[in-house]
């Protein structure tokens, strides 16, 4: 039974990553406490992001020759970005390292991915959709970002909706493998949320998003993303294009934030629900068009 478990493709896309993530940011908490876990909590979300591509991919080479490949280091990359920004004692310099992350990170990532043909000779839809995807993970960062005084659970959700939309999106345009990495985004980032849902609602206490939550875990979707795009035709941009809104759904009023465990409770949950209109338009767009109609 545990094999047959284990052997489900499905697996490797919720269970695991859920679980690794979990685990981990148990032992962050153990170890960091109350006060240090917060700052690095979302590491676990990467931890389990990781262990569910090489469960489902196996482990790129040194050096990567496809774009699923290069999402794996370019997830590692973002990590890194993420720990040295959060990690800085003196905020002019982290404002710095954030906008330079901010602007850089998704140009390179588009860059490398896109890199044969770039070189082959790029055609012009090549270079419209490259300069959609910076614009939209520019956008993305910038929402996530500013957003970050709200507390992870309001940032977390929407990385993990848009994830959960993204992975029945790509389903749909006939990507099995990039639909399993988006699940697994959305299972490891649920991970370390139950904890922290947990705890929020016992001591009614806010934790930040942080740069591994707004930079790595939202960098990691949006790296799946741009493969989605560059390579996958199939898969309904307009749908993709839905997935957007999700991150401007905490602008819709959920009413005042009070003081009650069951208050506190409904907060996340309430957003969710709202992130939810838009991830289950883009696949009900995905399903009416049959998935592969794109705009360009």
């Amino acid at each position: 039974m545990i094999e047959a478990l284990t052997t489900n493709p499905a697996f490797g896309a919720s269970a695991l990553p859920l679980g690794v993530a979990l685990a981990v940011t148990a032992l962050i908490w153990l170890i960091g406490g109350p006060y240090r876990a917060p700052m690095i909590v979302f590491s676990a979300a990467i931890v389990g992001i990781v262990a569910a591509f090489w469960w489902i991919e196996g482990l790129p080479p040194i050096l990567p020759t496809t774009g699923k490949q290069k999402i794996f280091y370019l997830i590692l990359l973002a990590l890194a970005a993420g720990w040295a920004i959060d990690g800085r004692e003196g905020r002019r310099r982290a404002d710095g390292l954030e906008r330079l992350s901010l602007f850089g990170l998704p140009v390179l990532a588009l860059i490398w991915l896109a890199w044969r043909p770039l070189v082959a000779g790029p055609d012009t839809r090549l270079l419209i959709e490259m300069a959609v995807l910076w614009l939209a993970a520019v956008a993305v960062y910038w929402r996530l970002r500013k957003q970050e005084r709200a507390g992870a659970l309001v940032g977390g959700v929407q990385v993990l909706v848009a994830a959960m939309g993204l992975s029945v999106v790509a389903l749909l345009g006939a990507s099995a493998s990039l639909a399993s990495l988006a699940g697994a985004v959305a299972a490891a980032m649920g991970g370390v949320l139950l904890w922290l849902f947990v705890v929020t609602v016992i001591n009614d206490e806010r934790f930040g998003f942080g740069a591994l939550g707004w930079l790595a875990c939202a960098g990691a979707l949006l790296f799946i993303a741009d493969v989605v795009v560059l390579f996958s035709p199939e898969v309904n941009r307009w749908s993709l294009a839905l997935l957007l809104l999700v991150f401007v759904t905490d602008k819709v009023p959920l009413g005042r934030r009070r003081r009650g465990a069951l208050d506190r409770a409904a907060q996340p949950v309430l957003l969710g629900l709202v992130a939810a209109v838009p991830a289950v338009a883009a696949v009900g767009v995905a399903l009416l068009s049959g998935g592969g109609a794109s705009p360009y």
